[in-house]
C-alpha cells in the first residue's frame, strides 16, 4: 500500500510532540519502526470486534465430533477465547485438549495436545470454522486430524451473525464520510466565495511573506534533472504524475526534500488548530512555519496536502477491495489517520455530498501557486489548462473525468491569485544555483 513516508523528528524534538494521524510514526536509523497511531487505531478496532464476538456466538456446552473416530467434546468459550476437551466415543483411540482464539473470519484458530494413554500421541495447531451457534466444521491441522464436523448438543441453530463485510467497514465509517466531505454544509454564492476565497489569498501572501526571504533549494538549476521547469525534471514529478511527495522525497527529488521540515511542521499547526481552515489560514500556517517565504510556503503545504489525498484515496481503494477485516483494519487506520488532516479544512466544493471530493481541490489550489512561485505565473496557467483539456478530451478517467467545478475552482486561483501582480512579485523571490 502507497502511505505517507514516516517521518523522523527534527533534531531536539520529542516525538509525543508529532501530531496524530501518518506523521505520527516514528523510524529509527536501524529500521525500527513504532506505529503509534496505527496501533491505537488497530486496538480500538480488534476490542470493538471481540466484544462484538462474545455477544455474536455462544459455544459453551457439549459436541459430538463425526470423522475419523467419532467423538464427544466439552468446549467451553468466554469472550474470543475457546477450549475444549475431547475424547473418542470408544474410549481408547484418542483424547485431547485444546485452547485458541475466535478470529475476524469465524475461525477458531489454537494449539492441541493429545493426552497420555491413549492410542495417538501427538500434539500441533487446528483451525476450525464456525458455521453458527450450533455447527463447526474442520478448515486444517498441522498433523493428521480426524473429526470434520461438530454439532451442538440440544441446540436449534439461529442464522448465523452478520459480519460486515470489509467494504462496509470502509464506507460505514465516519472517517470515510470526513475525508470525503460527505456531511459538509453547501457552500451558498458559491461564484461569490470563490472570488473572496482568492482576494484573501493574496492578502494574507501579501501581510505574512517576507520580501526579503531567500528560498534556496539545493540542486534546482534552471535545466537539467534538478530542474524547475514545468515539463520534466523533479518539480514536473512533484506537480503532474501519481507520486506522493514521501515517494519522491527518498527517490531524491530536491523539491520534496526542501519542504520537508516545513512540511512536518505544517502539519503539527493543522493538527492542533480549531478546524474550519480556510485556503488564506492554511498559507498564513505555512509562511509561518517557512519564516515568510511565499515559495516554500506553497510548496510545502502542496506536498502535505497530496501525501494526505493520496494516503486517503488509496486507503479507501484498498479498504473496500481487502479480502478480510484483518486486512481492512489497517486501511481504515489509515483512512482515520487522512480524515483527521481533511476534516481540520473547509469544503471548498459548492455542493460536498455530491462532488465526494473534499480535498482534491485543495492541493490542486497549492499545485498550481507552487508553479507559479517556482517557475512563472504562466507555468501555472500551462498546469490548469494542459490538465482540464487532457481530462475533457478522455484521459484521466481514474480520476473521473472532466469536471466543471474543479475546472472553476482552478481557474480561481490561477487568475484570482496565481497571476495577480501581487503575488507575481512575491514569486520572484528564490534562489537558484
Amino acid at each position: 500500500m502507497r502511505a505517507l513516508e514516516r517521518m523522523t523528528p527534527l533534531a531536539g524534538q520529542d516525538s509525543r510532540s508529532l501530531p496524530p494521524g501518518p506523521f505520527r510514526v516514528i523510524q529509527s536509523r536501524a529500521g525500527v519502526v513504532s506505529l503509534i497511531s496505527l496501533g491505537f487505531s488497530l486496538g480500538i478496532t480488534f476490542a470493538l470486534w471481540a466484544s462484538a464476538a462474545q455477544a455474536a456466538w455462544n459455544l459453551s456446552g457439549t459436541w459430538k465430533g463425526v470423522g475419523g473416530v467419532d467423538g464427544t467434546y466439552t468446549i467451553s468459550q468466554s469472550g474470543t477465547t475457546v477450549t475444549w476437551s475431547g475424547h473418542a466415543d470408544d474410549g481408547h483411540s484418542w483424547a485431547n485438549d485444546f485452547t485458541g482464539k475466535i478470529e475476524t473470519n469465524n475461525d477458531i484458530v489454537g494449539t492441541f495436545a493429545d493426552r497420555p494413554g491413549y492410542d495417538v500421541h501427538q500434539q500441533g495447531s487446528v483451525t476450525v470454522h464456525i458455521d453458527d451457534n450450533c455447527h463447526l466444521s474442520f478448515v486444517s491441522a498441522s498433523v493428521g486430524w480426524g473429526t470434520q464436523t461438530w454439532t451442538k448438543e440440544n441446540c436449534t441453530a439461529a442464522p448465523a451473525p452478520a459480519t460486515p463485510s470489509p467494504a462496509a467497514l470502509i464506507t460505514g465509517s465516519q472517517a470515510y464520510r470526513a475525508f470525503l466531505g460527505l456531511d459538509d454544509p453547501v457552500t451558498k454564492n458559491w461564484p461569490q466565495t470563490l472570488k473572496r476565497r482568492a482576494r484573501a489569498l493574496v492578502a494574507t501572501a501579501v501581510d505574512w511573506s517576507d520580501p526579503y526571504a531567500k528560498t534556496t533549494i539545493a540542486g534546482e538549476t534552471r535545466t537539467g534533472v534538478h530542474s524547475a521547469n514545468v515539463l520534466g525534471g523533479d518539480l514536473h514529478q512533484l506537480l503532474c504524475c501519481d507520486f506522493t511527495a514521501s515517494e519522491l522525497r527518498q527517490a531524491g527529488n530536491v523539491f520534496a526534500k526542501a519542504a520537508w521540515a516545513s512540511e512536518l511542521a505544517l502539519a503539527q499547526k493543522i493538527s492542533e488548530s480549531g478546524g474550519e481552515l480556510e485556503p488564506a489560514d492554511l498559507l498564513k500556517l505555512a509562511l509561518e512555519v517557512s519564516n515568510g517565504s511565499y515559495p516554500l510556503a506553497v510548496l510545502s503545504a502542496h506536498n502535505l496536502l497530496k501525501d494526505i489525498a493520496l494516503e486517503g484515496r488509496t486507503a479507501i481503494k484498498q479498504g473496500t477491495g481487502a479480502s478480510g477485516q484483518k486486512l481492512v483494519s489497517h486501511d481504515l487506520a489509515e483512512l482515520q489517520d487522512a480524515a483527521h488532516f481533511v476534516g481540520k479544512l473547509a469544503d471548498l466544493r459548492e455542493d460536498p455530498s455530491a462532488a465526494k471530493d473534499k480535498i482534491g481541490p485543495w492541493y490542486h489550489a497549492f499545485a498550481i501557486l507552487t508553479a507559479g512561485a517556482l517557475q512563472a505565473p504562466g507555468a501555472a496557467a500551462l498546469i490548469v489548462d494542459a490538465e482540464h483539456t487532457a481530462k475533457l478530451l478522455g484521459f484521466f478517467k481514474g480520476e473521473g473525468g472532466f469536471n466543471a467545478e474543479k475546472y472553476l475552482l482552478d481557474r480561481s486561483i490561477l487568475l484570482g491569485v496565481a497571476r495577480s501582480a501581487a503575488i507575481e512579485h512575491l514569486s520572484q523571490d528564490r534562489v537558484r544555483p
